[in-house]
């Protein structure tokens, strides 16, 4: 049975995922046009006419945020998966192999996380160049060593069991037991943490998008609105404040979700 913070997290999430895939396929629907201008409609409060108020080119706000939600969803989505694919499979392949073959791939691992993720993929970011591609990239690199941590720690404990040992007996080749054996066991680690980090990769991309790394006009991101919104935070409040409350709602929905993920997918935290 669902707690209320999970719902909570279930309902948030499914907004925003939901408005990502409808919007996505169906952009016309928001009737957003980034060059239409309205010198008479310039920093309008929120009203029933604008639900969001209106940014200082006279632009809905409402209609900035729906467009930005696929982009950030998106991207955030790719990053997440990306990561899951590449650290799930270098940290199983770590933890079943042993030998120089984790040693090798936990260097490599300790090497990114020895830097603040944050810093390490601004810094990617800024090398690579703005844009919403470059800003993908960027968080991958600063995410995938920590599946890889987690992969590798439910490898190692996986191996020595009796069914992986049997398999090993019987002839089975690496990929076979990895396939049958390994990934199905560390998923539910993975899968509950995945849903923690999207709200990471949310934040992150939001970061870039404030400093000009992100996504480039004419397109839309959650983190560019805060920026251009700032400079009006004293008489516009409302054009900076709610794309960035958006932010923090979604990534608080995400947290809640991977809360009730690892309570179902881990036995030892079930009631």
């Amino acid at each position: 049975m669902l707690g209320f913070s999970s719902g909570l997290g279930l309902v948030i999430v499914s907004l925003f995922l939901g408005t990502a895939l409808v919007v996505g396929l169906f952009p016309g629907i928001v009737g957003y046009d980034p060059f239409q201008i309205s010198a008479t409609g310039i920093l309008l409060p929120p009203s029933y006419t604008h639900l969001f108020g209106t940014d200082n080119l006279g632009r809905s706000i409402v209609k900035e945020v729906l467009i930005a939600i696929p982009l950030d969803a998106f991207v955030s989505l790719g990053v997440v998966a990306v990561s899951v694919a590449v650290g799930g499979v270098l940290g199983a392949l770590a933890g079943y192999v042993g030998g120089r073959a984790d040693e090798i791939i936990m260097r490599v691992t300790d090497m990114f996380l020895s830097f603040p993720a944050l810093i390490l993929a601004v810094g990617i970011s800024a090398t690579l160049g703005p844009g919403a591609t470059n800003a993908m990239i960027s968080i991958i690199v600063v995410d995938w060593p920590t599946y890889a941590r987690f992969a590798r720690g439910d490898a190692l404990a996986i191996r020595d069991q009796a069914f992986v040992k049997a398999a090993r007996f019987n002839g089975r080749n690496i990929t076979y037991i990895l396939r049958k054996h390994i990934f199905p066991n560390i998923a539910p680690s993975l899968i509950s943490y995945a849903s923690v980090d999207m709200g990471f990769a949310i934040i992150t991309l939001s970061i870039l998008g404030y400093l000009g790394l992100g996504a480039q006009p004419p397109a839309v991101e959650l983190g560019m609105l805060v920026f251009q919104g700032q400079s009006y935070l004293s008489n516009a409040p409302w054009f900076s404040l709610i794309p960035g409350a958006i932010i923090l709602i979604v990534t608080i929905g995400f947290s809640f979700v991977g809360d009730a993920l690892r309570d179902v997918l881990d036995p030892t935290r079930r009631k």
